[in-house]
């Protein structure tokens, strides 16, 4: 969610209504919520005894997610952007007649 506010939403400012990253912050913070609070005893982490949560992992959820979010942007920023496509057909070529509408 943070290279989709980095690389999408964060020129449109806050609101979701503007085509912005507010929607992607709920997420986020619920995300580091469930990891805060942990699975739960139905889980089966809990079961296992391999439950992990508390503060210090959701910290460490965030640190590993904004790492990851710049390695993104750094391995995307490396790679040559593509030409946009036309959908028009190419000189010559005829476009394909739409099918008949089902009735």
């Amino acid at each position: 969610m943070l290279t989709a506010i980095n690389r999408v939403h964060l020129k449109n400012g806050p609101w979701v209504t503007k085509g912005g990253y507010e929607y992607n912050v709920v997420l986020i913070a619920a995300l580091l919520t469930l990891v805060e609070v942990g699975p739960g005893k139905p889980s089966l982490d809990s079961a296992l005894g391999v439950e992990r949560s508390g503060p210090d992992w959701a910290a460490l959820s965030l640190v590993l997610g904004a790492a990851g979010a710049a390695g993104a942007h750094v391995l995307a920023s490396l790679e040559p952007a593509d030409e946009p496509t036309s959908r028009a057909p190419s000189a010559g070529v005829e476009a394909p007649e739409p099918a008949p509408a089902a009735t």
